[in-house]
């Protein structure tokens, strides 16, 4: 193993040269333009550049251009003042992440101090300094839009369908993150259980990340995006959030279901023709069923009391359903409701705080946490006539992170920022720990109660028919069902499904950002990650070995880039190189395809790393039209359950060899420039 620590120690050195830079999507961007004369158009040197109610502001060149780099996300006052002149001032700047915001002055000479210009910057059809597809949605936006997740807001997007599929990539080939920070699931991948796990189908809207009122811009990159940007290959999520201003600022909304307004008889109608007449005079038949949700959402902040310079922001979320998966109201003969199924109740909550000290104007500390959980249970048909305890098969989702930030300006055109991360990720389905298995009438069912069971004509059809051997069979109890069918309903048990995931990582990154002059701005960056994955997971097979994954690995993981974007009249251009560093710390099998024996030889698995250059061009051709040119190679190490997967399940060793079979061959077709500019992942066989 500690031969791999050499090659991580070179890409540290090769990483540190190229200065550093943040690896984790950006959370601020870049305001610039040129200040002229109004009368006659010459560029003016010397005026002074500010945001109105910070520190941060520039002064022109000689040729009247100016640039203000590290600007926070948000929307602000800028104002241009200078002796001679009348002071103006633009309301309304939004500033975009990795974005630059052109904002232009001509100036009013005047013999009269003190008079102001006062204009609303209007925000343009497209965002002329993107070289990839971006689609921003601003807090207004995210009010106004009737939906109640970001997940929602994001499947709006043009290229986005279904669970998270960017330009028919699949959900897991996608990066999230929040103020820069990852929440993708480095076991599962993309979020979590939206796509493997335990083959759970998790609507995507029920990922616990922060609430709406917290976000402050959404930006959505659906291709071509730059070499800062790693672990995606479809798509990349990036949401800012709010932090505390100078005065309290909050809100809080509710919501609940009103079941009296869900449908009418007519829609029955459609669905199952002309309402049977044992179902006439019941006014609910065909109506959609109430989900029996509540939801609860809060933000508020603003500057803490007796501590100068620290603000926070503290926001909220829970949700809670009684019936996630509801349908029509449809009645059986013995007045049951079939649309119903019993245990399908959901729970969810969130909660996120911001805190923001400045140290002084060129230094800040940025402390965040978040908890996010969602859980939930998977009722069926069979399980109608018990009672919740009975059958405790759930769901659960846990995301716990925190990071704590230092930014430095070092002057008006440089600064750097040294990042720490914990991420603890968890997944769990089944029965928990201490929970009892009961009767409905409460009495505990004991596994030694048996009850006898004899063929009568020993002829073995009972016992073909109800997979049930001759001799003693466990007590089944009473089902309480009305139709007098035996064993159709179950009495007790639980989902046969157990599983338990958890990833954990701590990560440090260190970025520097450097506009070296006007026309260029240099992104560097380094991070390095180490994990400690595990899965116990089961679907209770019929030997002596249930567990078919159980295994806890330390991998580490490694990545670097620089980029340049540069900016001139109608183009811009953003070269960029990336490189991605991968070492499963594990070991693999020599022969994967050696026939099953007592023994097999076992060698340490190869680290693996990608250098992917990138680039990508903008021509914006009028205020409503861009062109956009990209080419790269975008790389994405596979989730760790797959890197890990069959370690302990002999039963899958065949579907594993012909997977090796295919990543070979994908391995040596990526070679051809097709592959990459169809963007297509390049998957490590660490088997091999």
């Amino acid at each position: 193993m500690n031969k791999r620590w050499p090659l991580i120690g070179i890409v540290l050195v090769i990483s540190i040269s190229l200065l550093s830079g943040s690896l984790f999507g950006g959370t601020t961007g870049k305001i610039a333009g040129y200040v002229k004369d109004k009368a006659t158009g010459e560029p003016l040197a010397g005026v002074n550049v500010v945001i109105v109610g910070t520190t941060m502001g520039a002064s022109t060149d000689l040729d009247g251009h100016y640039f203000i780099i590290n600007v926070p996300v948000g929307t602000y006052s800028l104002r241009a003042s200078m002796i001679g002149y009348k002071q103006m001032t633009v309301e309304n700047v939004k500033v975009i992440p990795d974005l630059t915001t052109t904002i232009d002055f001509k100036l009013e000479a005047t013999v009269i101090p003190g008079q102001t210009v006062t204009v609303v910057a209007e925000r343009p059809m497209i965002e002329k300094t993107a070289t990839s597809t971006v689609r921003i949605t601003t807090t207004e936006e995210i009010k106004a839009i009737p939906t109640e997740t970001v997940q929602g807001i994001v499947r709006l997007q043009a290229g986005v369908s279904g669970t998270y599929h960017f330009r028919g990539g699949r959900s897991t080939e996608l990066e999230v993150l929040v103020d820069g920070i990852s929440m993708r699931d480095p076991l599962i991948g993309g979020l979590g259980m939206t796509e493997g796990g335990f083959n759970v189908p998790l609507n995507p809207d029920q990922f616990p990340t922060v609430t709406n009122i917290a976000v402050k811009d959404l930006i959505v990159l659906t291709g071509g995006f730059s070499a800062e940007y790693g672990e995606a290959m479809s798509g990349v999520i990036n949401m800012v959030t709010k932090a505390g201003g100078p005065n309290y600022e909050g809100e809080i909304r509710y919501k609940a279901s009103v079941g009296a307004l869900n449908g009418t008889n007519d829609l029955a109608k459609s669905y199952h023709g002309v309402v049977p007449p044992y179902e006439k005079g019941k006014e609910n038949v065909g109506k959609l069923q109430d989900r029996g949700e509540q939801l609860m959402e809060f933000g508020f902040g603003g500057p803490v009391p007796f501590v100068d310079n620290l603000r926070f922001y503290l926001a909220g979320k829970g949700r809670a359903q009684v019936d996630r998966n509801s349908g029509l109201i449809v009645h059986d003969p013995a007045g049951n409701n079939l649309g119903k199924d019993p245990h399908q109740q959901q729970l969810e909550n969130s909660l996120n705080l911001k805190l923001t000290y400045n140290l002084s104007p060129s230094m800040k500390i940025t402390l965040s946490g978040f908890r996010g959980m969602t859980e939930y249970e998977l009722g069926g048909w069979s399980w109608r006539y018990n009672h919740a305890y009975i059958r405790r098969s759930s769901v659960m989702q846990l995301n716990l992170q925190t990071f704590i930030r230092w930014t430095h300006t070092l002057s008006p055109s440089t600064y750097y920022e040294v990042t720490l991360t914990y991420a603890d990720l968890q997944n769990k389905r089944g029965r928990r720990k201490n929970e009892a298995d009961r009767y409905r009438n409460w009495e505990f069912w004991k596994p030694y109660e048996f009850r006898g069971f004899i063929d009568k004509d020993h002829d073995n059809v009972i016992d073909y028919y109800t997979s049930r051997e001759e001799g003693v069979e466990e007590f089944r109890g009473s089902t309480r069902n009305p139709y007098g069918l035996y064993n159709a309903f179950a009495a007790y048990g639980c989902d046969r499904t157990l599983g338990e995931d958890y990833s954990k990582y701590v990560g440090v990154d260190v970025d520097l950002s450097s506009q070296v002059d006007k026309h260029n701005l240099i992104k560097t960056g380094f991070e390095i990650k180490f994990h400690k994955v595990h899965r116990r997971y089961n679907s209770l097979p019929w030997n002596a070995n249930p567990f078919e994954d159980n295994f806890t690995y330390k991998p580490v993981t490694l990545a670097a880039y620089i980029q340049n974007t540069m900016e001139f009249p109608g183009l811009v251009i953003n070269p960029g190189i990336r490189l991605d560093y991968q070492d499963p710390n594990a070991k693999k099998r020599t022969n994967l395809f050696e026939s099953r024996t007592e023994f097999f030889e076992f060698a340490d698995a190869k680290p693996k790393y990608q250098l992917s250059p990138r680039i990508g061009v903008s021509f914006p051709v009028t205020d409503r039209v861009v062109f956009h040119l990209n080419y790269g190679w975008f790389t994405q190490f596979p989730p760790f359950q797959r890197l890990y997967m069959n370690i302990t399940a002999p039963n899958r060793l065949v579907v594993i060899r012909l997977l090796a079979i295919l990543i070979w061959k994908l391995k040596n077709l990526n070679s051809l420039s097709l592959v990459q500019v169809l963007n297509l992942p390049i998957i490590w066989p660490w088997t091999l």
